[in-house]
């Protein structure tokens, strides 16, 4: 069930229309959700509560209580990068690490086992919270996703974040470092 999960977790970061210690605090950026919904608020105040650290590997260990939870896909800065600006059509080469919100597992990291990962920056490419994430920010930056976890949803059959009680279902929570951007090869 888990690489069920993470296989979802890279198609929403990848696929079209579907749907990643820095003691920087003083570089913060407010969070980004552009849809949105009756939950958008607790959304967003849930998001401020993530604190994000960096290990002995230079990976990053995101401290947020548990279980986390959030009812739309939803996106804050925690340093905007000082780098070159993101444009739309940049090809853009990111280190991400998948958190689970229920227990604060990393369940993959391209920090510490993997290749960093690419996307183009397109709307019809990119999930819209990540897009517009992504266009307040720099070469440098980094900044958590958090999204409904696809698994849970499939097990449910619910195409929604939010259960008839109201409660979120569990999130996964994405710490992405963007490294490189430049424009994409036609």
């Amino acid at each position: 069930m888990v690489s069920k999960a993470l296989a979802c977790v890279v198609g929403v970061l990848l696929a079209a229309g579907a749907m990643a210690g820095c003691s920087d605090s003083a570089s913060e950026s407010p969070g980004v959700s552009p849809t949105p919904s009756r939950s958008a608020d607790a959304d967003q105040l849930a998001m401020a509560q993530i604190v994000w650290d960096v290990d002995d590997a230079g990976a990053p260990s995101l401290a947020y209580p548990l279980p986390f939870r959030v009812s739309a896909p939803t996106a804050a800065g925690m340093f905007e990068g000082d780098g070159e600006e993101l444009q739309m059509g940049d090809q853009v080469t990111f280190d991400s690490a998948v958190f689970d919100g229920e227990t604060g597992e990393v369940l993959r990291s391209t920090y510490s086992d993997g290749e960093p990962e690419q996307l183009v920056m397109a709307q019809d490419a990119i999930e819209p919270t990540m897009l517009a994430a992504l266009m307040n920010l720099n070469v440098g930056a980094r900044f958590v996703y958090v999204m409904p976890n696809p698994e849970a949803l499939d097990e449910a059959g619910i195409t929604g974040g939010v259960g008839q009680n109201g409660t979120p279902y569990p999130s996964l929570l994405v710490a992405i470092t963007v490294r490189v951007a430049e424009p994409a090869q036609p």
